[in-house]
């Protein structure tokens, strides 16, 4: 099995067997590898991680796991894929494609100089995979933990989780709410972001039905 296989070292924090898209930073062992996060869907926990570390509820829905992958690299614990994929998880499911010819412009323009757009850019283009109150999340999240762990943060955070990670969910806000929809959503979810106001935010929505 995967945990016979394991290491048995102290300053392994957790492995995953959802290795889909994992950021490989270098080899561990024959079956394992370092990786620089992971999504906590098919991932396994040592009770020492556990005792050490807490999930934050209030990043409720989006980035608890990456949170969470941050907290194991201020402890010095490394966050290990298994060579063989095991799981297969996506979060969300395709709404629709980007339609709207301002939106497929800019996307055009950014693909020149961002090969990991291009690369998970679908054959009939962008897909729109989550309902705004998601987006929201993603970017008011996204603002939370980046003001939070700058010096722990390299390229792969940076350009996947950050910078793309808020442009994907501006344009998908804007294609289904219109653009000064998405640029107020946008505002305000890094205005909380920033300030940490989760917990009161995640209550206005609940009590709202999650209207954004």
């Amino acid at each position: 099995t995967v945990l016979e296989k394991l290491p048995k070292e102290r300053k392994i924090g957790g492995v995953t067997i959802n290795v889909k898209n994992l950021k490989i930073l270098r080899r561990y062992s024959e079956d394992f590898y370092v990786v620089t996060y992971s999504l906590n869907a098919g991932c396994l926990f040592p009770l020492s991680t556990l005792s050490q570390l807490r999930f934050n509820e209030d990043l409720f829905l989006d980035r608890v796991d990456f949170d969470f992958n941050l907290k194991m690299k201020k402890k010095g614990l490394l966050m290990l894929g298994y060579k063989e994929q095991m799981l297969d998880h996506q979060a969300g499911k395709i709404i629709r494609y980007v339609q709207n010819k301002n939106i497929i412009k800019i996307i055009k323009f950014l693909e020149f100089f961002c090969p990991y757009l291009r690369k998970h850019k679908a054959e009939r283009g962008i897909a729109v995979s989550h309902k705004p109150f998601r987006n929201y999340l993603i970017i008011r999240n996204n603002a939370y933990l980046l003001i939070r762990n700058i010096p722990y943060l390299d390229k792969v955070f940076l350009n996947n989780i950050f910078i793309l990670g808020d442009l994907s969910a501006f344009m998908e806000i804007w294609e289904l709410e219109g653009f000064f929809k998405a640029l107020k959503l946008f505002l305000r979810a890094n205005i909380v972001g920033l300030l940490g106001h989760l917990r009161e935010d995640n209550k206005r929505f609940l009590e709202k039905d999650f209207n954004v």
